[in-house]
């Protein structure tokens, strides 16, 4: 209704922490800093809410995801990820808009594409109805682990956006998404039982357990 979406950036005035979880922030920063205080950025008040919203308040379940989620990106060495590699040419021009891709392949500041929610965060629009997820998994050699790369790829760059948006304005480090499926078809999507293996690594290990940060 044009409510949602607005071009100016301005700051949420939602605070990032209400008084009953900064008590338990603290709480959770000393259970973990002794060993997980390297992990700088994920001692950050606005990061540690992030889990403990994603396990609604709970000290301990929070504790584990957050252990577990800075011990994945240590084995898998993600600091850096989005700047040492990218998805395939083929891919970015197939599913990246046009007024994006070139900041992605110049590996340029990404901020001014992204348009705002009212309260200034970050506003995904996805218009998946028009893509071909056969095509682009053909494009991609039929690899499932490159598939999903290039989706983990993505969710870096989003919550690296989030981060540093938050960092030159004090803006909630979350996203807003809209999923627009017009133009959707069975034809294009992947088959039943490839979309639900690849749906299943998607939600358990990234945006439930890696990721919580981005959305929550």
């Amino acid at each position: 209704n044009g409510n949602l979406i607005s071009t100016e950036v301005t700051t949420s005035t939602q605070p990032i922490l209400y008084p009953h979880e900064r008590i338990l922030v603290q709480v959770l920063r000393r259970r973990v800093k002794s060993t997980c205080g390297h992990a700088r950025l994920y001692m950050e008040p606005f990061m540690l809410v992030k889990f403990l919203r994603a396990r609604n308040l709970n000290v301990d379940k929070a504790e584990k995801l957050l252990r577990d989620a800075i011990a994945w990106r240590e084995e898998h060495r993600t600091d850096g990820f989005v700047e040492a590699w990218m998805p395939p040419l083929k891919s970015i021009d197939y599913v990246c808009p046009p007024a994006l891709r070139p900041l992605i392949l110049a590996r340029k500041d990404r901020l001014p594409f992204w348009v705002r929610d009212k309260g200034g965060r970050l506003t995904l629009c996805f218009r998946g109805g028009p893509i071909d997820w056969r095509l682009l998994f053909a494009v991609m050699g039929s690899d499932e682990d490159l598939f999903l790369k290039c989706g983990y790829w993505c969710l870096e760059m989003v919550l690296q956006d989030a981060i540093k948006l938050h960092q030159l304005n004090g803006t909630e480090p979350y996203w807003s998404v809209i999923v627009d499926l017009e133009n959707w078809t069975l034809g294009k999507q992947l088959p039943l039982t490839q979309t639900f293996r690849v749906s299943v690594v998607c939600f358990l290990n990234y945006l439930n357990f890696i990721y919580p940060s981005i959305f929550i």
